[in-house]
């Protein structure tokens, strides 16, 4: 199952209520504003367990895997109801924001089975997010 890059026409009902949801957020909500030096921390949770890559766009449209990272998460495996905080406490590394300004986004991917690969974290992937983000997912 894949979650958060293809939307499909109807889905019969009782799939809807089996489809894998990810819940993402920030620590200042939807469309959150931050200040130049300011910590951005996110919040994601799955309903069912999943393997999970978290990706940051920035205002360039550049891509990066921020998650799982070589600090925490190791093949991206989260349980149902569990909820991550990346940055977790006590990690060495931040998202501190800053120029050039613009509007930023955080990106999910979330699979019921492993992906077939993983990308260098926190580097450039290039600038084409969509064909990025779905490496690795097979359909």
């Amino acid at each position: 199952s894949l979650s958060g890059i293809l939307q499909t026409g109807a889905v019969p009902q009782q799939a809807a209520v089996d489809a894998l949801t990810v819940s993402l957020s920030t620590d200042r909500g939807p469309r959150g504003a931050y200040r130049d030096g300011e910590d951005l921390v996110i919040s994601v949770a799955v309903n069912q367990d999943a393997y999970l890559k978290i990706y940051h766009v920035d205002v360039r449209g550049n891509t990066q895997l921020i998650w799982p990272n070589c600090f925490g998460g190791g093949d991206g495996k989260l349980s149902a109801g569990t909820l991550v905080t990346i940055p977790a406490p006590g990690d060495p590394f931040r998202f501190r924001l800053g120029a050039p300004y613009g509007t930023e986004f955080i990106k999910a991917v979330a699979s019921t089975v492993p992906f077939e690969d993983r990308e260098e974290d926190f580097s450039d992937l290039g600038t084409d997010s969509r064909k990025v983000i779905t490496r690795g997912i097979l359909l």
